[in-house]
């Protein structure tokens, strides 16, 4: 089962859309909070304005810049995939233009590389570090 059927790009664009439509969910609730918690407190908006307590609205922690970071870099992994979907090269590698395994693309269906050159990659990142020390 190494090669890309329709079946198998539809399962691919499917569990990309999927995908996406969750990681724009998180990111929507990162930056405008659940409605459950809206919804929970009623007026508690307008107390807090009456209080003074809302100094720190619509301003995000920094563990949640860093996940809203992630959240948009996997955004733009999946529009990524989905665009190469379009255009017909899923499943094909980004640096040697050889094969992506369907196995590779359904476990990680933003994968760009074969596991050849991604082992590449991953090998040059561990040297650099140390070389510069």
């Amino acid at each position: 089962m190494n090669t890309l059927t329709a079946s198998s790009l539809e399962e691919l664009g499917t569990q990309l859309r999927l995908r996406r439509a969750e990681v724009q969910s998180h990111i929507h609730t990162r930056l405008h909070g659940s409605e459950q918690a809206e919804t929970a407190a009623p007026g508690a908006d307008a107390e807090a304005s009456e209080s003074g307590d809302d100094d720190g609205a619509g301003k995000l922690e920094p563990t949640d810049m860093a996940l809203l970071d992630h959240e948009l870099m996997a955004l733009r992994d999946i529009d990524g995939a989905l665009e190469r979907l379009d255009a017909g090269l899923a499943g094909v590698c980004s640096e040697c233009a050889g094969t992506v395994p369907l196995a590779r693309l359904l476990a990680n269906p933003t994968a760009r590389t074969c596991i050849a050159c991604q082992e590449k990659i991953e090998q040059k990142q561990s040297v650099a570090p140390s070389a510069m020390n």
